[in-house]
């Protein structure tokens, strides 16, 4: 049921949608989500997946420089280094985007646990053994 938390009460939350208030008991209440401001996930994702993409970059010039046999050379290498933790900066900035976009942006605030409770009886029943096997489980 959508709608905006007006209030919390000792045994309910008091939910309006538009104008009509509509208090519902907690132990009706299976599940509360909100919405995540999509806005900051995208955010999140653009900032991590430009500091995982200039890491990487970053190793693929050591990888490069290592072949080329670099030496001491590092400061004439230093623009291939930034160019190189760029794009990969750039490009995993562009795939968190593209993830973070893709997701609901739902959150669980509540959820409540519900347990079961199963019994089964099996017979025993053999040369030696008569009985009954009980079992009982709460998950």
């Amino acid at each position: 049921m959508p709608g905006r938390l007006s209030s919390l009460l000792d045994d309910a939350i008091v939910l309006t949608n538009g104008v009509p208030m509509r208090s519902i008991r907690f132990d009706a209440v299976r599940r509360v989500e909100g919405r995540d401001r999509v806005t900051n996930g995208i955010r999140n994702g653009v900032i991590v997946g430009a500091a995982a993409g200039a890491g990487f970059g970053l190793f693929l010039s050591r990888v490069f420089c290592e072949v080329d046999d670099c030496g001491d050379q590092l400061r004439r290498d230093l623009p291939a280094v930034f160019l190189l933790a760029g794009i990969g900066a750039g490009g995993g900035g562009l795939l968190g985007w593209a993830i973070d976009h893709a997701v609901d942006g739902r959150r669980i605030i509540y959820e409540r646990r519900t347990t079961t409770t199963s019994m089964s009886f099996t017979p025993l029943i053999s040369r030696n053994v008569r009985g009954i096997s009980a079992t009982i489980s709460w998950r």
